[in-house]
């Protein structure tokens, strides 16, 4: 049995809250630019962007840097190549082998992804939140609700539940461990129609070239102040804080 298999046993399913992709001062400039948002660095031509919440916040030289969010409507990720509920590149270089065994996070790495994809049905990243969250405040928040027997029989399950206990822990804060990763072709068209917001810092809004793009584009905008850049925590809860407040219309019906 897979986690698909525990998805699609249910018809309840929490509403879309977004998806968001985070990015820095460089690769901003070059996304207002160009108007397009699409892969540097994978050779299979795929963005990466987190569900419900703004999840990296970006480091240069171990200093919180400023980070730019821009958050998509339902319908850019219609159709996704792919979706698992914590970071893959946190998965694939080690990061959390304390919470999966050596066997299944390094010789059966693509045997773990595919057991944690998640379905690519319209609204099965939400029956995913509501069968091991149950709600999307809990799913932000890290909380798990109550899991069936049979869900907790799973033994890569349990281990995917500790890892999201530890990085909840404001000790262990990291965001992406807790987060759906959903992965989509590029590019991605940086437009009204399908951008809901983007946020930035406040002192972003004294540059000529963002105040023409936010002109040009119509696109809605949140500032956060400079000053949450103490920690990597105080940064992540300030844009969190502005993404829940972000309202996003629901694709269609169940079907």
């Amino acid at each position: 049995m897979t986690l698909a298999d525990l998805i699609v046993a249910t018809n309840e399913y929490t509403p879309f809250i977004g998806v968001f992709h985070s990015t820095n001062n460089s690769a901003f400039a070059n996304i207002i630019s160009c108007r397009e948002l699409r892969s540097r660095i994978d050779r299979n031509g795929v963005v990466f962007v987190f569900y419900g919440k703004p999840s990296y916040t970006l480091k240069n030289g171990g200093a919180v840097i400023n980070e730019v969010s821009f958050a998509f409507g339902q319908e850019s990720i219609l159709n996704y190549v792919r979706a698992i509920p914590f970071d893959s590149g946190g998965l694939a270089s080690g990061k959390y082998s304390k919470f999966f065994s050596t066997e299944s996070y390094e010789d059966k790495l693509d045997e773990t992804i595919s057991y944690f994809s998640i379905p690519s049905g319209r609204f099965d990243i939400g029956r995913f939140i509501a069968t091991f969250f149950g709600t999307n405040e809990n799913y932000i928040m890290g909380r798990f609700c109550a899991w069936s027997a049979e869900m907790k029989g799973q033994s890569l399950l349990t281990s995917w539940a500790a890892l999201v206990n530890a990085s909840s822990e404001l000790n262990h804060f990291d965001p992406p461990a807790t987060t759906i990763e959903i992965t989509i072709n590029s590019p991605i068209k940086i437009s009204k129609s399908n951008v809901n917001r983007v946020i930035l810092p406040f002192g972003y809004l004294d540059r000529p070239e963002v105040l023409d793009f936010i002109k040009n584009t119509g696109i809605k905008f949140d500032t956060y102040e400079d000053e949450v850049l103490v920690d990597k925590s105080t940064l992540w809860n300030a844009l969190n804080e502005i993404a829940r407040g972000i309202k996003f219309e629901e694709a269609g019906e169940v079907e």
